[in-house]
């Protein structure tokens, strides 16, 4: 059996222990973007896998090296944000929403987009 947190360039969350995107903002923080290729399916290592990057992403804001470039991290100025294809999962839209509370203790907000399908 594979590693599910292996690379996977067939996945739409192809590879977790990067960053995807990151955005300063003009006024301090950051956005990082979590990308998501196509629909994401709701069988448990998609959303292990999504869940995986989403804690990725946080470890990087509660790094040392986050708040020397973007300040220090609070809600109104630290955003991960997530777009899916509207044909992904409804389980996957459910996990992102229960996942706001943890998030938002790591003193960063979750932005949740449906991105209509192509």
């Amino acid at each position: 059996m594979t590693d599910m947190f292996a690379d996977d360039p067939e996945h739409p969350i192809p590879c977790l222990e990067q960053l995807d995107m990151v955005a300063a903002m003009r006024t301090g923080g950051a956005r990082l973007v979590i990308v998501v290729g196509s629909p994401l399916q709701g069988e448990q290592r998609s959303l292990e896998r999504l869940m995986r990057k989403i804690e990725n992403n946080l470890g990087f804001i509660a790094s040392d090296e986050y708040p020397k470039e973007f300040g220090a991290p609070n809600p109104s100025n630290t955003e991960i944000a997530i777009a899916l294809d509207s044909r992904s999962s409804p389980a996957a839209f459910e996990l992102l929403e229960r996942c706001k509370p943890w998030i938002l203790a790591n003193r960063t907000t979750l932005i949740v987009e449906r991105r209509p399908s192509a």
